[in-house]
């Protein structure tokens, strides 16, 4: 459920986060990259609107309601204006058509990478553990106290509940759905955009090579 909930999110965060940027006039060209920008602001977005219900006492099921009902029809408006994703699978094909074939050495670090995803997608659905700590101390901890009162507030025995916390805004939202699972996969997915993002600006910079490439060395020019 975890898995479904989080791929769900993406969706609603890639369709929210596009249609944000495009009314500020931006638009990227490269899939990879538009894909991990897009779900990277609208999780932005989420993020600062459960800070938003939370400030404002709203931590329960009628405030995350209103929130995840509104990422629907924002989502859903977007979607049905560029042809329920139509317009994506394009964008996709034309790309597969353009590009180079892939080589032996990209599909093994591609498997590489892959295997170490699986790996760590295990991890985050294992519950958190003594080596854990910072998630038991404070990134899951505070989140789970700001559930229990519902409503986010000065907390005086947790110093780090100072810090900013956007992420722990979206591991809120994962507690009170369906776990720590969700809150860890929300982490995860951060890895995953990166990937995508490196892959995206090194393949358009010098070579579908260089994309997969960055995901093992800082991208740097030759």
């Amino acid at each position: 459920m975890a898995l479904v909930l989080i791929s769900l999110e993406a969706v609603l965060c890639y369709f929210v986060g596009g249609s944000a940027l495009r009314r500020l006039g931006l638009e990227l060209r490269s899939l990879p990259e538009r894909a991990a920008i897009y779900v990277a602001v609208g999780l932005g977005i989420l993020a600062y609107s459960i800070l938003g219900i939370g400030l404002l006492g709203g931590l329960n099921w009628i405030g995350f309601g209103l929130l995840i009902l509104g990422f629907v029809l924002w989502a859903g408006f977007e979607m049905r204006t560029r042809g329920s994703g139509r317009q994506v699978k394009e964008e996709a094909k034309g790309e597969e058509r353009e590009g180079e074939k892939t080589s032996r050495f990209e599909m093994t670090v591609i498997g590489m990478v892959g295997a170490i995803l699986l790996v760590l997608v295990g991890g985050s659905l294992a519950p958190a553990g003594a080596i854990e700590w910072d998630s038991l101390a404070y990134h899951l901890a505070v989140p789970k106290i700001y559930l229990a009162d519902g409503r986010i507030h000065y907390i005086p025995f947790v110093s780090h509940s100072n810090f900013p916390f956007t992420m722990e805004m979206l591991y809120t939202l994962g507690l009170f759905l369906n776990g720590p699972a969700l809150a860890k996969l929300n982490h995860l997915m951060a890895l995953v955009l990166t990937l995508l993002l490196l892959w995206g600006m090194g393949r358009r910079l010098w070579g579908r090579t260089a994309g997969v490439v960055g995901w093992q060395l800082s991208p740097r020019r030759p």
